[in-house]
């Protein structure tokens, strides 16, 4: 699922709580100096791991530490890689990143893109 638009840890919430199975979430990116410990709630709740991108990524993960599994992987085809590899039937994928994508992306629509290109040539 493709929620690249999610910018911030109130979207992240909101995008994982939509879920009723075990997400597979792909977060990171640029933080603009959020508290990710915001998305404590939701991932525990949601989450089945977590696939850390992005120049945050260990601020993620240390305000995710002790909730689910956290994945250090550098960039989204690694993260999309590693997610949809872990992924069992009746659990999602997720992409929303809760940050903005400016440290390897132009925008959030080109991660989005990006996104789906990779999960196109994984269904192939």
């Amino acid at each position: 699922m493709n929620d690249s638009k999610a910018t911030n840890t109130g979207s992240t919430n909101v995008a994982l709580a939509a879920f009723d199975c075990p997400v597979h979430l792909i977060a990171g990116g640029q933080g603009k100096s959020q508290d990710f410990t915001a998305l404590r709630g939701a991932v525990l709740a949601r989450a089945a791991a977590v696939y850390l991108i992005g120049e945050d990524a260990e601020a993620l993960a240390d305000a995710l530490d002790g909730t689910v599994p956290l994945h250090r992987c550098g960039d989204l085809e690694h993260a999309v890689v590693a997610a949809a590899t872990a992924a069992r039937p009746g659990e999602a994928v997720l992409l929303s990143p809760a940050c903005a994508s400016f440290d390897q992306f132009a925008d959030f629509e080109e991660r989005g893109r990006a996104f789906r290109t990779l999960v196109a040539a994984r269904d192939r």
